[in-house]
Formats: C-alpha cells, structure tokens, sequence
C-alpha cells in the first residue's frame, strides 16, 4: 500500500470521526480568517455618549443587498424603519433597517453604496433590543493590516539561478484539526471545532492524481449576529476536489472536477475541465471552463460560470535575471445574466539577485465595466543590499465596479493607494526600516494616511531569539495613531514562542475623548515529529477608559491545533 493510499484513507478516517459534531451541531462553525468574517465579534464595543443632533450617519459596507450603518438604535433607528440615503447631496434611494446594535445597524436594498449618508434623531437609551455586537471599524481593520505588515524580516542574498518548473506542484498530504473559542464581555462565548484535508498529487489510479481541498467546521451555538449565511451553525467548503493527469516532464496536463487553476491569474475555483499544451520547458498554454460555485458557500450552482484562454512562460534572461508572464482571457458570467470578457496579466522579474518588479493588470468589458476598461492594475518595486540596506514599494489603482460577496474590503469601492518601506542594517545586528502610505476611496472621498519607524534586532538574544518595535502615525479619516512591542524566544527542541503588545488609539472621536485600547497576543509552535506539527494561539484586547462613566470592555479568542504533513 502506497504512502498516499495511506494518507487518503487518514483523510477520510478524520471527517467520519467529525461528522457526528457536524450533524449534530453541538460544537458550532465559526468562519476562517477571510472567509467568513464577523461570525462572532470578539470586541464589546464602549458605550459612547450620543451625538449631535445635526450629524448624520454613514453607510460602511456593502455586500449583496445588505448594508452596515454606523448608526443604531441610540440615533433613532428602528427594525423595519425606511432610512433615505443621500450621496454628494442628492437623492440616492433607500433601504429598510434589519438588525439593530447600540451604535450599530443593518438594512437592506438596492443600489447602496459606502459613503452614502442618512439622517438620525439620537434619542435617550431605554428598551432597546438585544445588543448586536459591532462590526469592527474601518480603522480597526486598518490597524490590523498594518500589524500583520509590521513584522519583521532579515533580507537573504539569492544564490541559486535554476528556472523552478511552474507546472509541477509540491506532492504533499496535509490533514488537521483545530478548535477556536470567541469570547468577550458582552457577547455570548462561541466555540468551533474545524477539521481540514489537503491532498496535492497523490496517484489514486495508473497515474491519475487526486488534488483536494476541504475545510468542515461545526459551531456551537449558530450566532445571529454573523455577517454571512447567518443561522448556519455546520458546514462544509470544499475549494478544490478533482483529478488530474500528468507527469513531470509531460507535455500535456488535464484536469477534470472541482478545478482550483493553475497559471491563471485572477481564476477562480470552478466546476470543469483544465487542459494544458507546454511546448517547452518553462511555456504552458491552455483551456479551461466551468461554472462557478458560490465564493461564500462554494456550493455548486449554475448562476455564475467562466471559460477561456491562459498561458504562462518563464525563463532566465542573461544569467542572471529570470522573467514570469501569465495570463487569460476568459468570459465570466455573473448572476442576474450579466456577462462580461476580461483580460488580466502579470509580469514578474528578478534582476541580477537586487532588484525585484512586480506588474498586475486586468481589462474588462461588458457589465460592470470600469470607464476606461481597466478595472485594476498594481505595480511593486523590490531593491535589496544585504547588509546595507533594501527598499519596497508599491502602487494599487481599482476602478472596478464587480461586486466583492466573499469578503467586505476597507474600501469597497473605486480606490488608489501607495505603499512604501525603506530598511538600514548597516549596524549589522540592529535593522531600521521606515514605513507608510497612502489611499483614497473616489466614491466617498475618504482618504488614509500613515507613516512610522521600526526598529528590529532579530538576534538580540543570539541563538534564542530577538526583539522588535513600531510606531505608526494615521490620518485623514482613520486618524490615530498605534505602537508595538515584539519579542520571540526559541526554546529549542522545535519550539517557538512569539508576544506581542500593542497600543492603539482612535482620534476620529472628536471633540469626544479618543478611544484607546490595549492588546496583547502569544503564539506556541512546536514540531513534536518531523511530520506533526502543534500550535497555540490566544489573542485579547480591552479598551482603556477615557474620563468619568466610560466603561472597560474586552474580548478574545484561542486557537489550538494539531497539523500532520507526509
């Protein structure tokens, strides 16, 4: 019996072991990092004074028919409360008040967008309905992004000038189980038990390959304050289920089932058939189509679907400069019968080990076309000098009007943003690194602005580890500002600790009292065997008060999980 007959049949022994949680639904689902945001929120939100009389609520998120107010039942709202929108001052449609927080709300209709406005009459707290916890604030999120960005980095010379093959993927098994637990001081505690199988070219039958991808998730208690399909407390996603027939070196590859694509830049998963022609090394084009499940569910359907055209070429120029090229053209297919044909490409190339440059754009016509028919487009530059120094930049331009259901972005809408870092290491042990950007969202006008240092010294403890901090200034209407501390501890033994501190600080309050917040996250990694791996995780956060009557809240979360790889 082969190493990956063995691995499926572990596969399939783990999802019968969850299928009694998941039938019974006593250990609940709560979404994946990005997949399904808000499930459970694990912040109690402040309970701040009322506002003016003469302000006016804002419209923060739209997805699918429903939008995210900013104003709740202490501004006047009611369930099932007709709410007129204005944008730039004139008319701009309506929509009927759903769910209702303190300070927080849902409703639904057609044609919203983020920035529209609407009037609110705040009134005293009384009998309000149950309390909705809030979806995080656009700074929040922005906060966020901006820590996961700030972790450090050591800048490593490449030596190695070998074309990788692009069309051959790493041949591995990974199973896992994983229990999350939310918890906060005004939401009720939610706990999900999580059961994932990954499987990448394992031979199943006289060379046909199985490739698979699936996540089941089991909630304990189905939260109706969720953003997406609420009420579901089990469920299954599966993002990549199909066979596939090829061997290194072959000059043909096909695949046929729940297709995740390969060398096709922008593709989604879909139900069909890929099939590819490489008439040399390094150069593949191809055919691919099928319907699309849905991205938030990835339950099959037939509303959406694509097919068309890709190719790919990869090469080493000179010696010492390798270039990437991909591409498709392809024919989408939207719900409500709205199609359109879209291009994108992406160009990639390493120059003599030091300069890096990254280029991305898309093209569309038919509905949802931007004005120009570019719908997106971002170009990075990399320049690294080990030792001395190394500098990133980027720049995103959005100007598509196709609907994002999967997963609500800080700006919905038409965006530009720049990005930059710039790293010393001169002194050899200690690294200081400059960051910042900017963005501005054209529909509503918001912009965003921050920029601070960075100080690392990854071994400052020597062999054991090191230590790290950051400062970040923010403007514009996310204003405020955030810091960090950072530390990580090998103990040895494959086993490795990480802390993080952090402060923040909200000063779009004003003339109100800028909110502040204290944070505080530990992560555990240890390789019990070369194959398993363990990880713990726990993440907590609770607001500093500001002047007489304010109240403390907090909330957190754990993870913990068990990863084999063969």
């Amino acid at each position: 019996m082969s190493r990956e007959t063995i691995g499926l049949l572990l596969v399939a022994a783990l999802l019968l072991a969850a299928a009694p949680a998941l039938a019974a639904g006593k250990r609940g689902i709560a979404s994946l990092a990005g997949l399904q945001p808000g499930a459970a929120a694990p912040f109690a939100a402040r309970a701040a004074p009322l506002r003016p009389l003469d302000e006016v609520g804002t419209v923060r998120t739209v997805q699918r028919g429903r939008a995210w107010l900013d104003a709740g039942a202490l501004d006047g709202l009611r369930a099932g409360q007709v709410v007129a929108l204005r944008r730039k001052g004139e008319p701009a449609g309506s929509c009927t008040v759903e769910l209702l927080a303190d300070r927080n709300a849902t409703c639904t209709g057609q044609g919203m967008r983020p920035g529209d406005t609407f009037p609110v009459s705040p009134r005293a707290a009384g009998s309000l309905p149950a309390r909705l916890p809030p979806i995080p604030s656009a700074a929040e999120e922005a906060r966020r992004l901006a820590a996961s960005q700030a972790v450090a980095f050591v800048p490593v010379d490449f030596t190695s000038t070998r074309v990788v093959e692009p069309l051959d993927r790493l041949r591995r098994n990974d199973v896992g189980y994983a229990h999350f637990a939310w918890l906060s001081s005004d939401a009720q505690a939610v706990h999900q038990e999580q059961v994932y199988a990954q499987s990448h070219g394992a031979e199943v039958w006289r060379g046909a390959r199985l490739d698979l991808d699936l996540t089941a998730m089991a909630r304990s208690a189905a939260s109706p304050t969720e953003r997406f399909e609420p009420g579901r407390k089990a469920q299954l996603w599966v993002r990549e289920a199909s066979l596939s027939f090829a061997e290194p070196g072959s000059r043909y590859r096909f695949a046929a089932g729940r297709v995740l694509p390969w060398l096709v830049p922008g593709g989604s998963s879909f139900d069909g058939i890929q099939a590819g022609w490489r008439p040399r090394r390094g150069a593949e084009l191809g055919l691919f189509g099928g319907a699309v499940p849905d991205p938030l569910t990835t339950a099959p359907g037939t509303d959406r679907a694509t097919g068309g055209a890709y190719w790919a070429v990869d090469g080493v120029a000179g010696g010492s400069t390798q270039l990437r090229n991909e591409g498709r053209v392809a024919w989408v297919r939207l719900p409500g019968s709205k199609s359109r044909i879209e291009a994108e490409t992406t160009a990639q190339a390493w120059v003599a080990r030091r300069l890096d440059v990254g280029l991305q754009a898309r093209f569309g016509t038919g509905d949802y076309a931007a004005p120009g028919k570019l719908d997106a487009a971002r170009a990075d530059l990399g320049w690294f000098q080990p030792g001395l120094f190394s500098f990133h930049g980027g720049f995103r331009y959005d100007d598509s009007r196709l609907p994002d259901v999967a997963a609500p972005s800080l700006w919905p809408g038409r965006t530009r943003q720049a990005t930059g870092s710039f790293s010393w290491d001169r002194i050899g042990w200690l690294v200081l690194r400059a960051t910042g950007g900017t963005g501005r969202d054209l529909d509503s006008g918001l912009s965003h602005t921050w920029a601070g240092p960075e100080v690392a010294a990854p071994r400052l403890l020597g062999r054991f580890g090191g230590a790290s901090a950051g400062y970040a200034e923010e403007l514009g209407s996310y204003a405020g500002r955030n810091a960090w501390l950072q530390g990580d501890l090998d103990l040895g033994r494959r086993t490795r600790l990480l802390a993080r501190l952090s402060w923040t600080m909200d000063d779009r309050t004003s003339p109100l009292p800028a909110e502040h917040a204290a944070g505080l996250s530990l992560a555990a990694v240890s390789d019990l065997a070369a194959w398993l791996r363990f990880r713990l995780t726990g993440l907590g956060r609770v607001e500093i008060p500001q002047g007489a009557g304010a109240t403390t809240g907090w909330g957190g979360s754990v993870m913990a999980s068990l990863e084999a790889r063969y």
